[in-house]
C-alpha cells in the first residue's frame, strides 16, 4: 500500500518536499550561527529526514535527483559562518541517499548520469570545506560511473563529453593533491576525447571552448613539473581556440582568453623573453579592464585586473622601467583598497598588503628609501592583523615574514646595520615558526630560511663581524645544498645554491682570500652554466650564465689575473651578444652589453 501511494506523488509533491529539504538545511545552518546547538541538531535532524523522503521519492521517480542536489548543495554553500562538520554531515546524507537508490534492480542512464553529477557536485563543496579526500573519493566514484556509462555507448557524443568532464574533475584533484604524474596522464586522456569532439562537423562552438580547457588543464600540470616551454605550446594552443571563439556578447570566453593569456605570460616571463611576456600580459590586461567597466558590481573579477596587472608590473620592473611598474601597483592597491572598503574579506586585506609591498619594492629601487620603509611598514601592519585573526594560516604568515625582511633589506642598503639585523631576526622568527607548523610547503620555508641567513650574514659583514658573517652565509648554503640534493630537479634551488656560493665569494673578497673567493665563483659558475646547458632556450640562465663571467672577471682583476680577466670578459660580453640577436629591444641585454664594454675599456686604460 505504501508503494502504491509512492507512485502517486506528483511533481509538484516531490519539489514541496525537496524545497522543505533546503529550507530545513538552511534553518539548521542560520541556527548554527547563532551557537543554538540543541536547536541546531533538532533542525539538522528535520534535514535528515527529508533527505531521507527525497530517498523514498527516487525510488519512484529518479529525476528527482535534479531536485535534491541543488537543494542540498545550495544549502550548504550558501550560509556563512557555519560549521563545516554540520554542511558535511548534511552532504553525507544526501549521498548515501543516491547510494541507496542506485542499489534498486535495473538503474537506468538517466538516473546514473545524474548520480555522477551531483557526486562531482558534492565533491566540489567537500573541496570548498578543505575536505580534499573526500573530494577525492566522490570524484573517483562519478568517474566510474561515466566510465561505464561510455563503455556501453561510446560513440554517444553526450557521454563522451560527460566522460571529458569527469576525467577533468580527477585530473583537478591529482593536481591539488601534486601527483602531476597521474594529473598528466587523465588530462591527456581527456585532451583526446575533446579532440575527437572538436573535429566532427556538427561540432559546436561549446566543443572548440571544451578543448581550450583540456589544453590549459594540460599546460598547468607542465608548467607545474617545470616543464615551461611545452607549458607554453599548450597554453598557445588554447588561446589560438579562444581568440576563435570570443566576442563582446560572451565575457564568459573572453576572460577564460584573458587566463591563458596570463598563463602563457607566465611561461615567457619565466623563459626570460620579458618583452614577448608584457606583450602577452597587457593583451590579458586589456580584456579584463574591458570586463570591469561592464561589470562593476563584480569584486572577484577587479582582483583578477589586479592580479594581471602587477604581473605587467613585474615585468616592467625586470626590464628596468621602474617608475612605469610603480605606477601600475598603485593602479592595483587603489582598486584593491576599494574592495577592502566594500567587504574586508581577509584576501583582500592580504592583497592590498601585496600591493603595499610591491610598491615599497619600487621605491627602493628607485633610492626613494624613507618612502619604501613606511609601504613595507603599511604591509606589516595588514600582515600582523591577519596573523592575530587567523594564526593558523600559512600565507598570512609569509606575509609577516616578507614585510621584516624588506624593511631589513632597506636598513641594510643604508648601512643601518643594527636596525637591519633586527628585522632580519623577526624575519627569521616567523620563519622558522611557519617551517615547524606545517608538513607541506617547509621546504618553501627552509628557502626562506637560507635568504635570511644570508642577508643576516651581509649586515654582520657590513660591521666588521667577519667570523659571525662567514657563520651565517655557511648556514645558508648548507641548507640550500640540502634542498638540492632532494630535489635536483628544481632550477630555483640550483640558482639559490650558485648565488650562496656568490655571497661567499663577495666575503672572502673583503678578507683579502682571493683564492677562495674565485673558487666560490667558479662553483656558482658550474651550476648556472648546467643550467643554461639544459634550458637552452631560457633567456634567464643564458643571462645568468654570461654575468656570472663578469662577476669572476672582476675577481681575476683583484687577484691581478689580467689576461684571464680581459678572457673572460670578452666570452660573457659575446654571450650577451648572441642573446640580443634574439631579442635585440630588451633594455636588460642592452645594459648588460653595455657593462662588458665599460669594464674592457677600462681595462684597457688601466696600468699593466
Amino acid at each position: 500500500m505504501s508503494s502504491l501511494r509512492m507512485k502517486m506523488i506528483t511533481r509538484h509533491d516531490l519539489i514541496v518536499i525537496v524545497l522543505t529539504t533546503a529550507v530545513a538545511l538552511a534553518t539548521g545552518l542560520y541556527v548554527w550561527t547563532k551557537i543554538d546547538l540543541q536547536r541546531a541538531r533538532l533542525a539538522e535532524q528535520d534535514a535528515s529526514t527529508n533527505v531521507g523522503r527525497v530517498h523514498d521519492l527516487l525510488t519512484a521517480d529518479r529525476t528527482a535527483l535534479d531536485y535534491l542536489v541543488q537543494a542540498v548543495v545550495q544549502s550548504s554553500r550558501s550560509a556563512e559562518a557555519t560549521p563545516a562538520d554540520a554542511q558535511d554531515r548534511i552532504l553525507l546524507a544526501a549521498e548515501k541517499a543516491m547510494d541507496l537508490a542506485a542499489a534498486l534492480p535495473n538503474p537506468d542512464s538517466y538516473f546514473l548520469r545524474n548520480q555522477a553529477a551531483a557526486l562531482t557536485e558534492f565533491a566540489t563543496t567537500f573541496s570548498v570545506h578543505g575536505k580534499q579526500a573526500k573530494r577525492h573519493e566522490l570524484t573517483v566514484k562519478a568517474l566510474a560511473i561515466l566510465r561505464a556509462l561510455h563503455s556501453k555507448a561510446p560513440d554517444d557524443v553526450g557521454r563522451q563529453r560527460d566522460l571529458s568532464v569527469g576525467l577533468e574533475k580527477l585530473g583537478d584533484s591529482f593536481l591539488e593533491q601534486g601527483d602531476f604524474a597521474k594529473a598528466l596522464d587523465i588530462y591527456k586522456e581527456g585532451l583526446d576525447l575533446r579532440l575527437r569532439l572538436a573535429k566532427a562537423d556538427d561540432a559546436p562552438q561549446s566543443a572548440a571552448h571544451d578543448l581550450s580547457v583540456a589544453h590549459e588543464r594540460t599546460g598547468d600540470v607542465l608548467a607545474a613539473q617545470g616543464k615551461t616551454i611545452e607549458a607554453l605550446q599548450a597554453y598557445e594552443r588554447s588561446i589560438a581556440l579562444r581568440e576563435g571563439l570570443t566576442g563582446e556578447n560572451n565575457p564568459s570566453w573572453q576572460y577564460d582568453l584573458s587566463q591563458s593569456q596570463e598563463r602563457a605570460g607566465d611561461m615567457l616571463a619565466r623563459l626570460g623573453r620579458l618583452s614577448t611576456a608584457l606583450t602577452t600580459y597587457k593583451a590579458s590586461q586589456a580584456i579584463r579592464e574591458r570586463l570591469t567597466a561592464s561589470v562593476e558590481s563584480s569584486p572577484p573579477l577587479v582582483r583578477q585586473l589586479a592580479v594581471v596587472r602587477d604581473k605587467s608590473a613585474d615585468v616592467l620592473a625586470a626590464l628596468g622601467q621602474t617608475a612605469d611598474a610603480l605606477e601600475f601597483y598603485k593602479a592595483s592597491l587603489r582598486a584593491r583598497e576599494n574592495l577592502v572598503r566594500i567587504n574586508p574579506v581577509a584576501e583582500w586585506v592580504h592583497d592590498v598588503g601585496v600591493s603595499q609591498g610591491n610598491i615599497g619594492r619600487m621605491l627602493t629601487e628607485l633610492g626613494r628609501l624613507p618612502e619604501a620603509v613606511a609601504a613595507f611598514s603599511q604591509a606589516l601592519l595588514s600582515a600582523e592583523k591577519l596573523v592575530q585573526a587567523e594564526p593558523a594560516v600559512p600565507a598570512w604568515k609569509r606575509d609577516l615574514y616578507i614585510a621584516h625582511l624588506r624593511i631589513g633589506e632597506i636598513y641594510l642598503a643604508q648601512n643601518e646595520d643594527a636596525k637591519a639585523l633586527e628585522a632580519f631576526d623577526k624575519a627569521l622568527n616567523v620563519a622558522n615558526i611557519a617551517r615547524a607548523g606545517v608538513a607541506l610547503g617547509a621546504q618553501d620555508w627552509q628557502r626562506e630560511i637560507a635568504i635570511v641567513y644570508e642577508r643576516m650574514g651581509s649586515a654582520m659583514a657590513h660591521q666588521g663581524q667577519v667570523s659571525q658573517a662567514l657563520e651565517h652565509m655557511k648556514k645558508s648554503l648548507k641548507i640550500r645544498q640540502k634542498l638540492v640534493d632532494a630535489s635536483p630537479e628544481i632550477a630555483a634551488l640550483q640558482r639559490d645554491l650558485a648565488f650562496s656560493n656568490e655571497s661567499l665569494a663577495a666575503l672572502m673578497q673583503k678578507q683579502g682570500k682571493f683564492s677562495e673567493a674565485i673558487a666560490n665563483m667558479e662553483a656558482s659558475r658550474s651550476i648556472l652554466n648546467a643550467l643554461a646547458e639544459t634550458a637552452s632556450v631560457n633567456i634567464s640562465f643564458q643571462r645568468d650564465a654570461a654575468l656570472v663571467l663578469g662577476r669572476l672577471a672582476e675577481l681575476e682583476i683583484a687577484a691581478k689575473s689580467r689576461a684571464r680577466a680581459e678572457a673572460l670578459l670578452r666570452q660573457g660580453r659575446d654571450q650577451i651578444v648572441r642573446l640580443r640577436a634574439a631579442d635585440e629591444a630588451n633594455p636588460t641585454l642592452v645594459r648588460d652589453q653595455a657593462w662588458f664594454d665599460a669594464k674592457l675599456s677600462d681595462l684597457k686604460k688601466s696600468p699593466s
